[in-house]
């Protein structure tokens, strides 16, 4: 379970949400099911997934008025990059047959994600404790002329750590674009609740 909030554009209003995510890590997989909060008698639906290798983000207004509906290779390789990303909240998965490390400059080490025929890649940046700061990686940005790849930075809260069910993780993230013109900071989320389903 997760709270947050997030814009959709630099002189966006910031919008708050609550959501619910539900994880594979036996196969990479997710569910991100959010209510947006736009206006005091408006809300949006969000669903964010990636399944069988295929990543989809739907929009609704009200529960039912579909406002977008996105899918493609572009969105695939997003998808499959935040499911990489976010291992940092059940880390077990970055030790699965799919997931390569090599070590990079400093305190780094780049993880490699093969997913139905395709592998997507990113930098994790740890402390001095071995806590995980940050995570970057190229993914793609849709726009109206055409998706782009572009810097994709996710900071994470060293002060935020907790512990849920036994594991010591970050519960409190951002997630910023770091585009020519600036840094886009588009996300805040916190972690509220972590549990394992029995399988």
């Amino acid at each position: 379970h997760q709270q947050g909030r997030l814009r959709l554009a630099w002189d966006g209003s910031w919008m708050p949400f609550d959501a619910v995510e539900h994880f594979s890590t036996q196969v990479p997989g997710y569910t991100w099911s959010a209510d947006v909060s736009v206006l005091p008698l408006l809300a949006l639906y969000g669903r964010d997934q990636y399944l069988d290798g295929r990543g989809g983000l739907r929009v609704q207004a009200l529960g039912w008025l579909p406002l977008s509906n996105a899918s493609g290779p572009t969105v695939d390789q997003g998808s499959q990059l935040r499911y990489l990303a976010e291992m940092a909240w059940f880390p077990s998965a970055a030790l699965g047959r799919d997931v390569q490390w090599a070590a990079a400059p400093g305190d780094s080490a780049v993880a490699t994600l093969q997913d139905h025929g395709r592998s997507v890649s990113a930098t994790f940046h740890f402390g001095p404790q071995g806590e995980l700061l940050s995570v970057d990686a190229l993914r793609y940005l849709d726009r109206p002329e055409g998706a782009t790849l572009e810097p994709w930075h996710v900071a994470l809260d060293p002060a935020s750590q907790r512990d849920f069910n036994g594991l010591r993780i970050p519960a409190r993230s951002q997630v910023t674009w770091r585009l020519k013109k600036g840094d886009f900071h588009w996300l805040e989320m916190e972690l509220t609740e972590l549990r394992e389903d029995p399988a």
